[in-house]
């Protein structure tokens, strides 16, 4: 399964399967139009430079307070959970590493 990420003004407006994006961007109350390509059809709904944009703030809350939110930092937990950490705590208090 391949996510794709929506950001917009430093915040996530979707995080999740490319497939799901045209359907979540309805639930939002932004039904693609037919014949339209579902990523122009994202990037004109968050980029601010265009006059029918989306209403950011709504559309950062419906993820935020939504499913996929959810999903997200679940997937995250699962990944950091994996791995080991690029510095320790005991370098980093010594100056040692990209904190230096």
């Amino acid at each position: 399964m391949t996510n794709c990420m929506i950001l917009s003004k430093g915040r996530t407006m979707y995080f999740g399967p490319t497939g799901s994006l045209s359907g979540y961007l309805t639930s939002a109350g932004y039904p693609e139009p037919p014949e339209t390509n579902p990523a122009d059809f994202a990037m004109d709904m968050v980029n601010t430079g265009f006059p029918k944009h989306a209403d950011l703030e709504a559309l950062a809350s419906n993820f935020t307070d939504g499913p996929e939110k959810t999903r997200l930092d679940r997937e995250v937990r699962a990944v950091q959970s994996t791995q080991e950490p690029l510095v320790s705590d005991r370098e980093v208090h010594r100056g040692v590493g990209w904190m230096k």
